[in-house]
């Protein structure tokens, strides 16, 4: 039996650019992968992030052309950084689904991206409220990692 609520946001996706992609991750996306959804999402971001090469001034703007929210970094210290995730797509998904709501993708995602960046092991968690979501990454500075271009151009 479908949601009314989603069956609205559908009749009025003129207002909502992204419903398509609201029903796929917060609907299907979940029912496929069972209880085992929060792992794989996570893993499924650091994946997807793994095959771009986004300097760290552009994260931002990635998040926007992904259609994952409006990020904005809110502390950045050497271990441990913040961001606030927000904008009509976030609030949308909440307001449908509250706390139910899924951001580890964008989490794993986040990760991956700074990851490349700093060539430090990094590990990102979600904390959702009301209108936006805080994404947390943890930076292990002691663990280096490769940076992009260093993968990029190695030889098989």
């Amino acid at each position: 039996m479908a949601d009314a609520q989603y069956l609205e946001l559908l009749q009025n996706a003129d207002q909502h650019p992204h419903a398509g992609e609201i029903l796929l991750r917060d609907l299907m996306l979940p029912e496929l992968l069972g209880e085992r959804a929060e792992g794989i999402l996570y893993f499924a971001g650091r994946s997807l992030a793994a095959h771009l090469n986004v300097p760290e001034d552009q994260i931002a703007s990635t998040f926007a052309a992904m259609g994952f929210g409006e990020l904005s970094p809110e502390k950045i210290k050497n271990k441990v950084r913040t961001y606030t995730l927000g904008g009509p797509v976030v609030n949308q998904r909440l307001h449908l689904r509250g706390n139910a709501t899924d951001f580890r993708l964008e989490a794993g995602f986040l990760a991956q991206l700074v990851q490349q960046a700093l060539g430090h092991t990094v590990e990102g968690a979600c904390e959702n409220h009301h209108d936006h979501v805080i994404l947390t990454l943890s930076v292990d500075p002691g663990e280096e990692q490769p940076f992009y271009n260093d993968l990029s151009t190695r030889k098989s």
